[in-house]
């Protein structure tokens, strides 16, 4: 089974419209798509308007891959969009925080992204994620403050993983996942499977040890990964067959062991793995 992933569109019409074009050569089965149709909301417009050109941009990119390879598609939404904006269709299906069958496999969905780290000038700092902004998810600036404080050493090693490529994994441990809402949410998915189900996930945001998740753009270095989806890999390591990701904007297509990062339709990029 040849699985297409495309994430981060983010209304490129150009770049899609090329990948289109390559893709006309190329076999897969099934389309995934991870997020980031559109841009961020924007405060100062009205909140309905903004959410139906989201849903005209999300209906439009869904559509034309449809119209184009009659094949079906799974999506999920990135830190861009709004739930609000979700559409389906018969052949085109909204996999956010759920589960289908895929053959053997079952694809799990996960949509949006929590706080990421960027390292600037040697400063670090949080960014909130969307819907998984710290206060939704009980982390206070000042808990992040002091984990910074007492883990700089760390974080930095963290930032400069993909020159590194390794890690001492287990002083993840010092952080506070337990209260990660998209952690949370992923958990209560996979506790519906079955024991020994063999699994792919497509997540907007990948696992922050894997050199997928990091970036560097001038002199800032970020680390776009997830700390509760960093645990969630750890603990089914033996039952992951493939993990694709969008979110992290790196120029080239990468894979870490079963972690991929999605072809990013706003780079030119696209993705087929087999299964």
């Amino acid at each position: 089974m040849h699985l297409l992933f495309l994430s981060d569109f983010h209304d490129e019409e150009e770049h899609f419209n090329n990948i289109v074009q390559q893709l006309e050569q190329k076999q897969f089965d099934i389309i995934i798509l991870g997020g980031d149709f559109a841009n961020s909301l924007i405060p100062e417009m009205n909140f309905e308007e903004q959410i139906q050109i989201q849903r005209n941009i999300l209906t439009k990119y869904t559509n034309l891959l449809y119209e184009k390879f009659k094949k079906p598609i799974y999506y999920i939404l990135g830190n861009h969009e709004s739930e609000a904006c979700v559409y389906e269709t018969e052949n085109i299906h909204y996999i956010g925080n759920k589960s289908v069958q895929l053959g053997e496999y079952k694809l799990i969905g996960l949509s949006g992204a929590s706080s990421s780290l960027v390292y600037e000038h040697q400063n670090i700092n949080y960014l909130g994620g969307y819907p998984f902004l710290p206060s939704k998810i009980q982390l206070l600036n000042e808990k992040n403050n002091e984990f910074i404080n007492n883990n700089e050493p760390f974080l930095k090693q963290l930032i400069h993983l993909e020159e590194q490529k390794s890690i001492e994994k287990d002083r993840l441990n010092l952080i506070h996942i337990a209260e990660d809402q998209q952690y949370l949410d992923a958990l209560k998915i996979v506790g519906s499977l079955e024991d020994k189900q063999k699994l792919i996930i497509m997540s907007h945001q990948g696992p922050i040890s894997s050199f997928t998740t990091f970036y560097t753009k001038k002199d800032k270095k970020a680390a776009s990964g997830s700390l509760g989806l960093e645990l969630l890999r750890r603990q089914l390591k033996d039952r992951i067959k493939l993990w694709a990701h969008g979110h992290t904007h790196n120029p080239h297509s990468l894979q870490d062991g079963e972690v991929i990062i999605c072809g990013l339709v706003c780079k030119g990029q696209y993705k087929i793995a087999e299964v």
